[in-house]
């Protein structure tokens, strides 16, 4: 499985003649001598995802003393231990209070580093981030439409299919002026209000525009009570210590992060959350112009169908996958329900790819 490696048996967890209505923690022991020199953040509890063919990352809290994981699940399944090699290690994030968050949405595909080798927990984050990150921990799929903002133009390549997506479900708005300001540090009313938006399109959470309990409940802008309300009924948002909320305070990415699996967390959420699940596919890479110049995953060299339509999730990956037409690889990344109404399989939101001779991802 390339860069897949199992730590343990495969456990099938089963009630016998009753269902899970709720929560279990399962805690499962590894074998320490099939993880040497593995680091604790790639290792992980994982499911089979008997819908989709595949394993998917659960996470968990990872005792190296005692060789144990331990995590809490809503469902029973197959489960196994294993450690993907391939995830991101962080050298400034051990002793952060966001830790465990960081290290799902690094396992998730989602957190991403800087070249050398930090996360930089408490740097602030931009709009134009926080947008990408919200759509690829929903599992949305970047769109192709063009953006209206007058100052489209100004906003990052890399961003615009993501924040035209958030743009399309309703979860991000421009300002009065019609700018978007994609650079702009974004602060925490407007996380709130992004956040609960989500969660309305997602299962019709709301907030209500009322009196909240905050010590600054004065300085919270009227556009942002509701969804401040809502975002901390479900959980999503706590107060900052001297009970406030702190509206116009900047928002960091190790917040960011934790609100983030929060939103993964919440029980309303449990079938979009599987969509931000990690998998890794192994298949033949094709190019297809059906419906615009794409990749596919097909099982073998002689097959014209689609295990997955490949969304690079950078230009250097687009660039890694040019070069392996039409030899076997592996692809990790994020795998969104559905199929695309004109293409031949579910899109692969590719954050790897690993062939015999290395691995590369962007």
């Amino acid at each position: 499985m390339g860069n897949m490696i199992f730590g343990s048996q495969v456990y099938n967890i089963n009630l016998e003649q009753s269902s899970l209505t709720g929560q279990i923690t399962i805690s499962m022991k590894y074998d320490p001598q099939l993880f040497k020199d593995i680091p604790s953040e790639q290792i992980g509890i994982y499911y089979w995802d008997e819908s989709r063919n595949h394993w998917a990352y659960l996470g968990g809290v990872v005792d190296s003393a005692n060789n144990r994981v331990t995590v809490s699940v809503d469902h029973l399944a197959l489960y196994a231990v294993m450690a993907n090699t391939s995830i991101p290690v962080f050298k400034d994030i051990q002793s952060h209070w966001a830790y465990q968050e960081i290290v799902k949405l690094a396992n998730l595909g989602i957190a991403g580093g800087y070249p050398d080798g930090s996360y930089l927990p408490d740097n602030k984050i931009t709009r134009a981030e926080f947008a990408k990150l919200l759509v690829e921990t929903m599992g949305w799929t970047p769109s192709q439409k063009k953006l209206n903002f007058v100052d489209t133009s100004h906003l990052p390549t890399w961003s615009l299919g993501y924040i035209a997506t958030a743009v399309d479900k309703d979860v991000i708005k421009g300002y009065a002026d019609n700018s978007f300001r994609g650079d702009q540090v974004i602060n925490r009313a407007e996380m709130a209000t992004m956040a609960v938006r989500t969660l309305s399109t997602e299962n019709g959470v709301q907030g209500e525009m009322k009196k909240s309990s905050f010590a600054d409940d004065n300085n919270i802008p009227d556009w942002a009570r509701a969804a401040v309300n809502g975002a901390v009924k479900a959980g999503i948002l706590k107060g900052l210590p001297g009970n406030i909320f702190g509206g116009e305070q900047n928002a960091s990415r190790a917040e960011t992060a934790v609100i983030l699996v929060r939103m993964l967390n919440n029980p309303e959420l449990s079938e979009q959350s599987n969509d931000a699940q990690t998998i890794a596919a192994t298949g033949v890479v094709f190019v297809s112009d059906i419906s615009g110049r794409h990749y596919e995953l097909r099982s073998c060299s002689s097959s014209e169908d689609a295990d997955y339509v490949l969304i690079p999730n950078s230009e250097v990956l687009a660039q890694r996958l040019e070069t392996l037409l039409g030899q076997e690889v592996m692809v990790t990344g994020n795998i969104g329900s559905g199929n695309d109404i004109h293409m031949s399989g579910p899109l692969l939101q590719v954050t790897g790819i690993t062939t015999q001779f290395g691995s590369s991802g962007g």
